[in-house]
């Protein structure tokens, strides 16, 4: 019996990994990272403020009527709280990130401005999340994500970054892991300066 039990767990285990293996993602595109005029000035930032998350005018895909309303009101405070903890575990404590809802007056700040916006399709999405060759109903977040001195309000860089989403086990919608993967990109690449 406990042979069997044993056998279960393990056959779970692997379920699990391969859901979590075929939850999220695409390969990431490259980041393309601009150069700023405080660029040389950006060494070793153990803090940085995460504004709220800017939105697109539009945002594309399947959504109910208010949908839209609500996002606008909750996803920049929420997203700049996902961003924050992501920069943080993705630079392994070397560089610290609070979410802010004003602008700060020093300091490094990090906004992400989110250039286009498709939530997908959740019908679509949960059809298509474990086919390697469809992504149909996917999200799709594109993001410009500046370093910016707060003093002085020159841009250090400016990190172009896309993410896509096929299924959601750890967010309650795309956008949410989009974000998380988005500031893990900018975790990783402020923890090499």
């Amino acid at each position: 019996m406990q042979t069997i039990r044993h056998g279960l767990v393990l056959l779970w285990a692997a379920c699990v990994v391969a859901v979590a293996a075929a939850c999220t993602s695409t390969p990431e595109p490259a980041t393309e990272v601009k150069q700023g005029p405080a660029y040389a000035s950006l060494k070793d930032p153990a803090v940085v403020k995460v504004v709220p998350i800017v939105l697109p005018e539009r945002i594309d895909g399947s959504k109910d009527p208010g949908d839209e309303e609500k996002w606008r009101l909750e996803w920049p405070q929420r997203g700049a709280n996902i961003v924050s903890d992501a920069i943080i575990d993705s630079s392994k404590g070397r560089v610290t990130a609070r979410p802010v809802k004003d602008q700060p007056t020093e300091g490094w700040i990090v906004e992400v401005r989110v250039t286009s916006l498709d939530v997908g399709d959740a019908g679509k999405r949960q059809t298509s999340a474990f086919s390697s060759d469809s992504r149909e109903g996917w999200s799709r977040t594109v993001a410009d994500c500046r370093i910016i001195n707060a003093a002085t309000g020159e841009v250090a860089a400016t990190l172009t970054l896309e993410h896509r989403t096929g299924s959601v086990l750890a967010w309650s919608v795309p956008f949410e892991n989009d974000m998380d993967i988005i500031g893990e990109r900018i975790g990783a690449w402020l923890a090499q300066r």
